[in-house]
């Protein structure tokens, strides 16, 4: 991302956080605009305030991981090597900083890089789970639907 960063994000990756948010967050229509106006701001404020106040080398560590995030999640698609890459850097930080007496280096990693999938895969199901019992539907359920529909409505004829 091009630009200066004061705290741990520039106000691009805060802003692009931000669009990304208030798309899926249920806002009135008036407040739409008033949010899209003074959030960014905000964000940037307690970001420039408290993003300073991280001692190193956590810094580095929270804007590389919010670089890498707001990265992948711009194009509003995740691939499987996006997952891996952050995935895999959080699993590096998590080893670095966490000793657990009884396993060796490798076996620590792998612990770790298994609880942080199986958290990701709860997060997802319960997301997706709301998503589909507020009556949200995805592009993909939306095109089987129509597909469905059309193949009944032609056996029907």
């Amino acid at each position: 991302m091009l630009g200066e960063k004061d705290g741990l994000m520039t106000k691009d990756e805060i802003s692009a956080l931000w669009d990304l948010a208030s798309e899926n967050l249920p806002m009135p229509t008036l407040v739409k605009p008033i949010a899209n106006l003074v959030v960014p701001s905000f964000l940037d404020g307690i970001d420039n305030k408290i993003g300073e106040k991280v001692p190193e080398p956590w810094q580095s560590h929270l804007e590389n991981m919010s670089t890498m995030v707001i990265t992948a999640v711009e194009d509003k698609e995740l691939s499987e090597e996006e997952i891996e890459e952050i995935l895999n850097y959080s699993m590096e930080i998590i080893d670095e900083k966490i000793d657990v007496p009884l396993l060796d280096d490798d076996t620590e990693a792998i612990v770790f890089l298994q609880i942080t999938k199986l958290l990701a895969s709860l997060i997802y199901d319960v997301v997706k789970s709301k998503s589909t019992s507020t009556g949200e539907v995805s592009a993909e359920d939306s095109a089987e639907d129509s597909a469905e529909d059309s193949a009944e409505d032609s056996a029907e004829e």
